[in-house]
């Protein structure tokens, strides 16, 4: 399959206030944040298959009902993270206003790629699927919100929230490779979209050579934009 970029992902130290996109082309960096220990089962809304997730995917395919539960989720979404100190609106502005976005997605794109029809299906609250800009601009802040609400309970920051979510699958891998008795040479990290989890993967192994894929030039873009 063809491939707009890969996303190479290296450790180094940088401090950052908010979760940061992964790196691209080589470009090394790291995301210091705050390490906290949390027994945390998954949400209550996971592996959900009975008359309420029914009720809610009916809905959703309801062009009336879906524009008002869009705009909800939004109002809601933003509601959280700017009480839970993520600047929300203030960073989607900024890079709204980037011009250096545009430029990186026409370097990356490959305008040869025919996309899956699932990547041109409405996505959450974006009409334009993966291939958005708005989906980018909000990356990073929803993804920083949505670990504060799994985590709302625990009276922690956005960083620390965000860490301890991607920790889960991290520390699945790195104790069965113990039990294997093997080391992570390298990794993969498939759908990376800008390289939040990516970055975790090189953070947690980093002797081992760890590469984002992803189909999106949009959300690559973003990535190329932090790395620099």
């Amino acid at each position: 399959m063809q491939v707009p970029a890969l996303l190479d992902a290296q450790p180094c130290r940088t401090s950052v206030v908010t979760p940061r996109a992964g790196n691209a082309r080589g470009c090394r960096c790291h995301a210091a944040i705050e390490t906290v220990t949390i027994d945390k089962k998954p949400p209550y809304w996971i592996g959900k298959t009975g008359a309420v997730s029914q009720a809610i995917n009916l809905a959703i395919n309801n062009p009336t009902l879906w524009g008002f539960m869009r705009a909800g989720a939004r109002k809601t979404m933003i509601k959280t993270a700017e009480s839970s100190g993520i600047p929300w609106r203030q960073a989607v502005e900024e890079l709204r206003n980037t011009p250096e976005l545009e430029d990186f997605k026409s370097q990356i794109e490959d305008t040869t790629l025919q996309y899956p029809d699932y990547y041109h299906e409405k996505f959450h609250a974006y009409d334009g699927g993966n291939l958005d800009w708005e989906a980018t601009w909000e990356f990073e802040v929803a993804a920083a919100t949505t670990a504060m609400r799994i985590f709302k309970d625990d009276k922690i920051t956005s960083d620390a929230a965000s860490h301890a979510l991607r920790r889960s699958f991290l520390d699945a891998t790195e104790d069965y490779c113990e039990q294997q008795g093997v080391a992570v040479k390298s990794a993969v990290d498939v759908a990376c979209a800008a390289g939040l989890s990516t970055r975790s993967l090189a953070d947690r192994f980093p002797g081992a050579k760890v590469q984002g894929l992803d189909l999106s030039p949009h959300f690559l873009a973003l990535a190329e934009l932090r790395c620099r």
